[in-house]
C-alpha cells in the first residue's frame, strides 16, 4: 500500500493515487480504523496545480484508512499542502517543505479577469485554511508571510507541527517502509 508523488503534481499523477486510495478503501469497507493497513504516499516534488492538488487533499482527508506522508527530499508549494493532508507525517533530517503563495497568470477581458479574480480569493482562503489547519501555523503568522518563500528542513517543520516524525529522530526507517 505505498504510492509515490515524484513528479509535478497534475491531473495524471493525482488521478492514480486517488484511484489506489479509494480501492484501497474499498477493500477496508467495514474494518475498523485501528485494523486497517495504512496507505503510505512518498513525496519527492516540487508542486502543481493548486486545483488538482486540493482534491488529493480532500481524499486524504477523508480516507477513513490512515495515510502516512513520508518527504524523501522535498515537498515543495503543493506537494506541502498535500503532505499536510496525510494522517501521520514523517520528513528525513535534511527534507524540507516549501509554504508560499503559488503563481498564477490572468488574461482576459476586464470583466472576464475580474471574475476570476474573485474565484482565485476564494481558492487563496481554501489553500490557506489547508495549511493552518493541519499545522502550528497561525492564521497572523501565515498572512504575515504570504508573499514569502517559506523553504523549512525537517526541524523547524517539526517545531511548527508540519512533520510528526523526523526519521533518526524520533522513529527508525523501518517505520517509513
Amino acid at each position: 500500500r505505498k504510492v509515490i508523488l515524484n513528479q509535478p503534481v497534475y491531473e495524471n499523477i493525482v488521478e492514480m493515487i486517488t484511484v489506489q486510495i479509494l480501492k484501497w478503501n474499498k477493500e477496508d469497507k467495514g474494518k475498523k480504523i485501528e485494523d486497517r493497513q495504512a496507505i503510505i504516499i512518498y513525496i519527492n516534488t516540487g508542486g502543481g496545480d493548486v486545483f488538482t492538488g486540493l482534491n488529493l487533499c480532500d481524499v486524504i482527508k477523508y480516507s477513513k484508512t490512515p495515510i502516512h506522508g513520508v518527504i524523501l527530499a522535498y515537498a515543495y508549494s503543493m506537494g506541502g499542502v498535500i503532505f499536510l493532508s496525510t494522517h501521520k507525517k514523517y520528513m528525513f533530517t535534511n527534507s524540507s517543505v516549501l509554504i508560499h503563495d503559488g503563481s498564477t497568470t490572468l488574461s482576459g477581458s476586464s470583466g472576464k479577469v475580474k471574475d476570476l479574480q474573485k474565484f482565485y480569493s476564494k481558492v487563496d482562503d481554501r489553500l490557506k485554511h489547508a495549511i493552518i489547519d493541519n499545522c502550528n501555523i497561525t492564521s497572523e503568522e501565515y498572512d504575515d508571510n504570504a508573499d514569502r518563500e517559506q523553504y523549512m528542513l525537517a526541524d523547524e517543520c517539526k517545531e511548527k507541527g508540519i512533520c510528526d516524525f523526523i526519521v533518526g529522530i524520533d522513529c527508525s526507517i523501518e517505520d517509513v517502509i
